[in-house]
């Protein structure tokens, strides 16, 4: 939720390649929590992180993260029309690996944490 934050933030001062720099951020923390509740380990680098999200956690939640890990990389000029749907998609897996922890770790409680998505 920091980092959302600090992303709108950036956005609305038009500082794109920072508010890109959060997308990396969340990724990484929440997908190097992942890869920890299933027993894995954490990584830095979003790609290693992926293919190792995939060793340990196969399935949609693993898979979404490679692509828009690899979709962030492949930005050739980041601007407001091309990171807002960028934005939305890591806040829609943001949901889903909170709803994957939440049906693995009945304890783990992230509702206040989760991004609230506009129909």
């Amino acid at each position: 939720a920091h980092e959302r934050e600090y992303r709108y933030a950036l956005m609305f001062q038009r500082k794109y390649d920072e508010a890109a720099h959060c997308n990396e951020v969340i990724l990484r923390l929440l997908g190097g929590g992942l890869a920890e509740l299933v027993g894995g380990k954490r990584h830095e680098d979003l790609v290693q992180l992926g293919a190792h999200l995939q060793e340990v956690a196969a399935g949609e939640v693993a898979n979404e993260f490679v692509r828009l890990a690899s979709l962030l990389a492949d930005v050739p000029e980041i601007s407001d029309a091309v990171l807002v749907p960028i934005n939305r998609a890591v806040d829609v897996w943001t949901n889903q690996a909170g709803e994957f922890g939440a049906k693995r770790d009945g304890q783990l409680d992230l509702t206040g944490a989760l991004p609230r998505l506009a129909a």
